[in-house]
């Protein structure tokens, strides 16, 4: 409780040299408001920084001239690394009275008057003294706009915040607590020397390369020059995933395992879409609408899985496309003049997995339609197949302004074990609005028309049955059990990697602060737990889930009708043969064929 007290106390002695500050300068140093643009103006102080130092209201423009309030809150949360550092008990207070300085409003002359201050030197020579060490340490130097002789000195009379400079009063100043996150254990400088009244010369030495953004903390997580606003792990900017598997997931051999469960069902996908495909090259009328979109489920399928089988060779080859000179992952902020060939791979493997997997999803909604057509509308199938051209613009055409949107959002990132470009793998927020919420959008649309149509069936089914024709119930019973067994084998692999996709935004967090402990244990959370690491198998188990709805083009191949199809095929290619056989012994003996007759 004495503790308390005192911080109350210190809080309250802050609050009350505030205002007799603002109360003494009023009268010395003033702007009057006016109503051009660069004049200053009172603003309340939003930025949870700065909402603890001891006033509620600051100025825009500030004295680095920034006058957009969602800038200055970006500039000043680059300093979340340093502040956890607890460097300085007064480094808050140095900070937001430059970014969001005091200000005031009285009209004592009788005019509305704005007043506004500096940081004393000796404030900034107080936080320089302990902070100088944790900038160096974070890899960044002290910024030249932040360099002490800039500011006013309090010791030569010059107006300035917090007024009071003596020792004993910073060191009274509290570290103010930052919502949602640990309180630092703060540091004070104790031997701090004063500058002599007759010299100007700066305490504070001064560096040569400006700075204003802290980098990685952590060596092996640190981004590359220049890129550092790229990449972001838990909660240190700068830092991006490292490539070798064995500190992300549970497993040491996750660079191997993934990859090659990846290649095993990305070659079974293929195949079979293949197989597909060559069964409705050989017999297209067996593919007429409402069953059309099936093929095009196929050729989906075929890309998809081609994309992932390079992906996985990539990986098994030591050249995986998701990293970035084999060390940190690819983080994608395009447009960017200095993107390596590999990065270029990345994004081209990523934008065809993501649009190929959205056109299935908007393909199997285009099914469900054209079957809602012939069972429940009683359309012909000539009738659907009129509107070709619209199936095609909404399968084609919106996957593809889905894939336009994530590329200019710039959400594209690898996965360190498997080597896979996707979205999502790093930010969570991607994940969670392009791709899972389109996932379970279009599974769910899909299945409700499913549904409609599946009651049309039995409705139909029923009337038949009132008819006693056997013979069309039987057929009615083998459409019901492919079209019932289609949607099953489709859907289900869907339904369940949206649940891993939960799976995932809810434990990405706690994932990558197992990865921070394991590399720094200053860095570590005290409340985390560093026993928690992505599983391989969930991972695995997500690609066999990707390609898996490959497995309904099943009930379209492995059927009599595909066997006889081929039977056909190899008979006519069987008689093509031998007739070019026959044609050729007749123009031996001198006879022309019967066509040229």
């Amino acid at each position: 409780m004495s503790q308390f007290g005192s911080k109350v106390d210190t809080f309250a002695k802050m609050e009350t040299a505030v205002k007799i500050c603002f109360a003494i300068f009023a009268l010395l140093q003033c702007v009057c408001a006016q109503d051009g643009p660069d004049d200053p103006r009172c603003v309340p102080i939003t930025n949870s920084l700065c909402q603890g130092v001891g006033w509620t209201v600051g100025t825009v423009p500030n004295f680095l001239n920034q006058h957009d309030l969602r800038t200055i809150d970006d500039e000043v949360s680059q300093y979340l690394p340093l502040y956890d550092t607890g460097c300085s008990n007064a480094f808050l207070h140095f900070l937001c009275s430059i970014y969001y300085p005091p200000c005031f409003q009285n009209n004592v002359t009788g005019s509305l008057q704005t007043v506004v201050w500096q940081p004393c030197q000796e404030l900034c020579d107080y936080v320089y003294c302990s902070c100088l060490d944790s900038v160096l340490r974070l890899g960044g130097e002290w910024p030249d706009r932040l360099v002490c002789p800039r500011f006013p000195s309090h010791r030569k009379g010059e107006a300035c915040f917090p007024g009071n400079v003596e020792l004993s009063f910073l060191e009274d100043l509290v570290l103010p607590t930052i919502p949602e996150r640990e309180l630092p254990i703060s540091r004070k400088c104790t031997d701090i020397p004063g500058p002599s009244p007759n010299t100007s010369t700066p305490t504070t030495p001064t560096t040569t390369l400006p700075s204003s953004t802290l980098h990685c903390p952590i060596p092996t997580l640190a981004a590359p020059n220049g890129s550092g606003d790229r990449y972001s792990l838990g909660s240190q900017v700068g830092c991006s995933v490292p490539c070798d598997s064995s500190v992300y997931y549970d497993s040491d051999d996750a660079d191997t395992t993934i990859p090659v469960v990846i290649l095993i069902f990305s070659v079974l996908s293929l195949v079979l879409s293949v197989l597909m495909i060559s069964a409705f090259l050989i017999d297209r009328s067996r593919f007429y609408y409402p069953e059309r979109p099936v093929v095009y489920l196929g050729v989906n399928f075929i890309l998809l899985s081609a994309a992932l089988l390079l992906s996985s060779i990539a990986t098994l080859a030591n050249y995986p496309f998701a990293c970035e000179d084999e060390s940190l992952v690819i983080y994608q902020r395009l447009p960017a003049a200095n993107i390596s060939f590999r990065g270029v791979l990345c994004i081209l493997i990523a934008i065809l997995l993501y649009y190929t997997t959205m056109a299935t999803l908007v393909w199997w909604v285009v099914l469900t339609i054209t079957w809602l057509l012939a069972t429940t509308l009683k359309w012909a199938a000539e009738a659907i197949a009129k509107f070709w051209i619209v199936y095609h613009i909404v399968g084609w055409g919106l996957p593809l302004v889905q894939t336009i949107i994530v590329v200019g959002v710039q959400w594209i990132d690898g996965e360190a074990g498997s080597g896979v470009c996707y979205l999502g793998n790093l930010d969570m927020v991607a994940k969670g609005v392009f791709v899972f919420v389109p996932t379970l959008v279009y599974i769910l649309l899909g299945l409700v028309i499913f549904t409609i149509s599946c009651l049309s069936l039995f409705n139909i089914r029923a009337q038949i049955k009132r008819q006693h024709d056997s013979e069309k119930v039987t057929r009615l019973h083998k459409l019901l059990l492919h079209v019932l067994l289609f949607s099953l084998l489709f859907t289900l692999p869907n339904l369940i990697l949206c649940v891993i996709y939960i799976f995932e935004l809810a434990n990405e967090d706690q994932w990558e602060i197992n990865l921070l402990c394991q590399l720094s244990q200053s860095h570590c959370p005290v409340q985390s737990n560093s026993n928690t690491a992505a599983p391989v198998a969930m991972v695995a188990f997500k690609y066999i889930l990707w390609v898996f709805p490959c497995s309904s083009l099943l009930v379209w191949v492995l059927s009599r009708k595909t066997l006889q199809s081929c039977g056909h095929l190899m008979w006519s290619i069987s008689e093509q043969d031998q007739q070019g056989y026959r044609g050729s012994v007749h123009n031996y003996n001198g006879s022309l064929p019967r066509d040229i007759k």
